[in-house]
């Protein structure tokens, strides 16, 4: 196991993280009998024997399988980082600041781990030959999964931004942990096909009737505002396209998708949300619109499940009494 681990790390051009296989690690179907057999034989035997049945394997088989068993192939490799069975040289380690302290409870505090390692440069891999065996025991899944979703929210605030906004709404809104990643490739697909898509316009109409003074926030701002809009709350998923936006004029931004921002409760008169966000209508639109109803007091919709252009279809309206 030790040799494995050291192995992985040897030779290639970059520092890598390396995480190991963990057969019988499977918390929802586990595999029944591996106490049994790991007191008759060997553990080199029994994965051996046992390896290729589903219920038997790492729960994050197909996962690795999906890239190939090569983890450099995915958009956030990280997701697979756990420390059930990992390793990394302790300079790396101590380099990135080492696990996050205010973590509490079950999970969450490796991935976060992982994200900063491969944002410091650093491949995560996977070695086949560095397995583990995990004995199934007794799990408390709905303290588990409380604990991961309130570590999941420090994570987004530390860093806020789409990969992790849309990891804590995958498994918090829709239950659906091995989504996060299809769901993130979409976004990055969207966001090329977006690139060109102007809204200054759109906003500019959205805008028309709402006073100088009054707060307001833009979802999917593009990098073009109107030069009638001054101070407002930017939020675009395009990291590039709001930098230039925000350097505009005396505009804040925030690098999000709009699912869960870390804008404060009732803190605009009204929400733009553009037709920059028609592209992930379809999965996030609800929870866009419900945060987009907690940050201000009306909404104004240009998004739609179809690729529009400026002006192609009118707003929608949304707003709260008094």
């Amino acid at each position: 196991f030790l040799a494995a681990h050291l192995a992985a790390h040897e030779g290639g051009e970059s520092r890598r993280a390396v995480v190991g296989p963990s057969y019988g690690y499977n918390p929802d179907s586990p595999m029944v009998g591996v106490d049994e057999l790991l007191a008759q034989l060997s553990p080199e035997l029994v994965v051996e024997r046992y390896r290729h049945l589903p219920e038997f394997q790492d729960v994050r088989q197909p996962y690795f399988a999906g890239c190939g068993m090569d983890l450099r192939k995915r958009s956030i490799p990280w997701k697979a980082f756990w420390t059930g069975n990992c390793s990394i040289r302790m300079d790396d380690f101590r380099r990135v600041g080492a696990f996050e302290e205010r973590f509490q409870g079950w999970g969450g505090e490796d991935m976060e781990l992982g994200f900063r390692l491969h944002r410091a440069g650093l491949t995560i891999e996977l070695a086949a030959d560095a397995w583990a065996v995990v004995a199934p025991h007794d799990r408390d899944h709905k303290a588990n999964f409380d604990e991961l979703f309130a570590n999941m929210r420090l994570f987004l605030s530390k860093f806020p931004e789409p990969a992790i906004e849309m990891g804590l709404a995958v498994m918090v809104e829709k239950g659906e942990f091995w989504q996060w990643e299809p769901t993130y490739l979409e976004l990055l697909d969207w966001q090329q096909r977006a690139r060109g898509l102007s809204v200054s316009a759109e906003i500019a109409d959205a805008l028309a009737d709402v006073p100088d003074d009054e707060a307001v926030t833009i979802i999917g701002c593009g990098g073009e505002l109107p030069a009638s809009v001054t101070g407002a709350t930017l939020v675009d998923f395009d990291h590039e396209l709001l930098d230039r936006a925000v350097r505009s004029g005396d505009h804040s931004g925030y690098h999000a998708l709009g699912l869960s921002t870390p804008l404060s409760d009732d803190s605009a008169g009204t929400v733009v949300i553009t037709s920059r966000m028609a592209g992930v209508w379809d999965t996030w639109g609800m929870q866009i619109l419900a945060e987009a109803g907690r940050i201000g007091r009306r909404t104004i919709s240009y998004a739609d499940p179809v690729l529009p252009t400026a002006h192609s279809q009118q707003p929608h309206f949304e707003g709260r009494a008094a």
